[in-house]
């Protein structure tokens, strides 16, 4: 196996990668290190607060996007 892709770092983090990659990061110090980084990025967006939405959110999107649709 070539070195292990963000994507495929990605995928592992949320637990949705196949063997080849969990092999490959045992035997691989340089994609463990870049997995080490990624994990600790995405641990520190995981523990941010999602923001509440305004009350009038879904009439602002659909104010937003309405005259780009198609009016059939």
């Amino acid at each position: 196996m070539t070195h292990a892709d963000q994507d495929e770092l990605t995928l592992h983090y949320y637990g949705e990668s196949d063997a080849r990659v969990v092999d490959h990061l045992a035997e691989c110090e340089e994609c463990r290190a870049s997995y080490q980084l990624l994990q600790r990025v995405l641990n520190s967006v995981d523990s941010l607060p999602v923001p509440e939405r305004p009350a009038d959110y879904e009439e602002r999107v659909w104010k937003s996007i309405s005259p780009k649709l198609d009016r059939r």
